[in-house]
């Protein structure tokens, strides 16, 4: 999640993105989390409402936090000043000891867009921090599995590596081995893996040896 870049293509514009009542502030984070969150759906509500009833899409990325320490990046809500009970929200910029710094809309609330209405940084007294909505930590992508990747690296470190005959490797031991290859002698071999065996044996083409299997289980291999 880039902050910073989503502040610069949008500051000083506007943004009507559900196109109810004009160039409202929700209207700014609806876009937020939509560009950076790739949330589109199944958020709503007025501003407020981001921190009293929250829409399960929205927890989905976003943690509740209570208190003011906001850090750049949350979406904070803020309570709506004598005789507007729809609040108001905002994005973190930053924060001094009393104030939370937004890149807000509509903070003048004529719905225009324009002039202090326009997508600008505002400072808040945090006073009116209702709560937080802390973008949670981006789950890294997981491995992808072993037959996705395509070769198997010996290392040059390595002297020998037993070659296995195929369809009798599953309890390998010396009558089942046809070759020995000799990783170091070349400073290193790849090999392209044509199937695995389990999680813990891959077959091979060999140009001297021919199809075979090696295992790499618990062993110096690199499959990549």
């Amino acid at each position: 999640m880039a902050y910073q870049d989503f502040k610069n293509r949008w500051l000083g514009r506007r943004i009507d993105y559900d196109h109810v009542y004009a160039y409202q502030c929700v209207d700014l984070i609806l876009i937020y989390i939509k560009e950076e969150f790739g949330l589109a759906t199944g958020v709503w509500g007025n501003a407020i409402d981001y921190w009293n009833r929250p829409s399960a899409p929205l927890l989905g990325k976003f943690n509740l936090v209570a208190g003011s320490n906001a850090q750049q990046g949350d979406i904070v809500v803020l309570n709506g000043l004598a005789g507007n009970p729809y609040g108001h929200i905002g994005i973190c910029e930053s924060v001094t000891a009393t104030t939370v710094n937004i890149l807000e809309q509509n903070g003048a609330g004529s719905g225009t867009g324009t002039g202090r209405d326009a997508i600008q940084v505002r400072g808040i007294p945090k006073s009116r921090v209702a709560g937080l909505l802390r973008p949670k930590p981006a789950t890294p992508p997981p491995p992808p599995p072993p037959a996705a990747r395509s070769t198997v690296f010996l290392p040059g470190n390595v002297q020998s590596w037993r070659l296995y005959r195929v369809g009798s490797y599953l309890r390998p031991n010396t009558s089942d081995q046809i070759a020995t290859l000799a990783p170091a002698q070349f400073g290193g071999l790849t090999y392209k893996i044509e199937a695995w065996v389990g999680d813990y044996a891959v077959v091979i083409q060999t140009q001297m040896f021919g199809r075979g299997v090696i295992w790499v289980k618990g062993t110096e291999a690199q499959i990549r």
